[in-house]
């Protein structure tokens, strides 16, 4: 095994944490660990510990925005035309539509807010006649 010389602050390493004696310090000189008489690690505050941890970046997916926008909108259509087959199968075996009835036969939206405004017409219904007054 080959010895590595310790990092120095102009190779391009930071130091993540420091050893002195039975206690691991951060950059600033804070104890994070202490080796106990009884062979065991405790944190400063006394807390019984087995080991460090970083925090891990998370990976995040590079996609274009042209192509996630493309892919939302055929996500938006997807849903809207399935919500107009539903209300039009509804409307042909009802005689009344509540939203309930709506939201009963279709999963909730991908998001909060799909493109409406994007949505084929529903076939016109006639409606049946008033009551005379």
């Amino acid at each position: 095994m080959s010895a590595r010389k310790p990092a120095h602050p102009d190779d391009g390493e930071s130091t993540l944490v420091r050893f002195e004696g039975r206690r691991i310090l951060d950059p600033g000189g804070a104890v994070l660990a202490e080796l106990a008489s009884d062979e065991c690690w405790y944190t400063s505050e006394g807390i019984p510990c087995k080991g460090l941890a970083v925090p891990a970046p998370r990976a995040q997916p590079q996609v274009a925005s042209a192509d996630r926008d493309a892919a939302r909108h055929a996500a938006d259509q997807k849903w809207m035309q399935r919500a107009v087959e539903e209300i039009t199968r509804i409307a042909a075996t009802q005689e009344t539509i509540t939203s309930d009835d709506v939201w009963a036969t279709l999963p909730a939206p991908r998001c909060r807010f799909p493109c409406w405004w994007a949505a084929p017409t529903i076939p016109p219904r006639p409606w049946p006649p008033l009551p005379d007054a």
